[in-house]
């Protein structure tokens, strides 16, 4: 299993007539990862991102506090290449952090921020050849279109889009990231006796072995088996998932 690279993502929101909207990115349909889907902004994180004296490549790795702020910093870097928005690292909450399951080829271990949306004034220019389109939605509509297979999404973004259906504007959102614990989604995949395919997290009871034993009936997955895909879960107290699935808009 090849060593997970550091990566920042930013989910930029911004308050629109009909509630939230967060800024969604396509990539090319020839691109190396995540071919034709749309994601947030970002990218790993480089050497240039840790300051002076915060990173020793030779020294087995930087702190957990200078890789945190080397992911802001990545992520506002990124962000304006990407899309040609300035931000600063001090605007960036962190949401969560997603480590993929060993099958993966390519493995990033990618911290997830939320931040508001600079004001109108800055347009969006886009890194053409990095992207192809752009688009302000509603996190509802993204799972809409999503479900209706005329999107396509990564279960990360997917479960934080989930989670921003559920937020009345960019005030409650940031609210919820600030007040509460990044958490870590360490994903695996499993596919049960009736062929059904599942990302699972720590704390459902089919993560592992430790799981069926603290008890047989927690949840925490998503069922990927067809579209539209279900997210279920029942344990923790991270308010800011929910087992109810929202509202379709297309």
């Amino acid at each position: 299993m090849t060593e997970a690279v550091l990566a920042a993502t930013v989910v930029l929101l911004r308050d629109a007539p009909g509630g939230l909207e967060v800024l969604l990115l396509q990539r090319p349909a020839q691109a190396r990862a995540f071919a034709g889907a749309w994601v947030f902004p970002g990218g790993k994180v480089d050497p240039e991102d840790f300051g002076p004296g915060e990173h020793d490549p030779n020294d087995g790795g930087a702190s957990p506090e200078r890789e945190l702020l080397a992911a802001r910093r990545a992520g506002v870097r990124e962000t304006w290449e990407e899309t040609g928005l300035r931000m600063n690292v001090d605007e960036l909450a962190q949401l969560s952090v997603w480590i993929p399951g060993p099958h993966v080829p390519r493995r990033f271990r990618t911290l997830f921020f939320v931040a508001a949306a600079p004001s109108p004034e800055q347009p969006i220019v886009l890194n053409v050849g990095e992207l192809e389109d752009y688009a302000w939605l509603h996190p509802e509509t993204a799972l809409a279109r999503h479900g209706a297979g005329t999107m396509t999404l990564a279960p990360p973004t997917w479960v934080t889009l989930h989670w921003l259906s559920h937020c009345a504007d960019t005030a409650t959102a940031l609210g919820q990231v600030r007040t509460g614990q990044p958490e870590v989604f360490q994903s695996r995949l499993r596919e049960d006796a009736d062929g059904r395919q599942f990302v699972l997290w720590p704390g459902d009871a089919d993560y592992d072995d430790a799981g069926r034993g603290a008890d047989p009936q927690a949840r925490h997955r998503l069922e990927v088996t067809s579209l539209p895909w279900a997210y279920e879960r029942n344990l923790g107290d991270w308010p800011r998932y929910f087992a109810a699935e929202p509202p379709a808009t297309l």
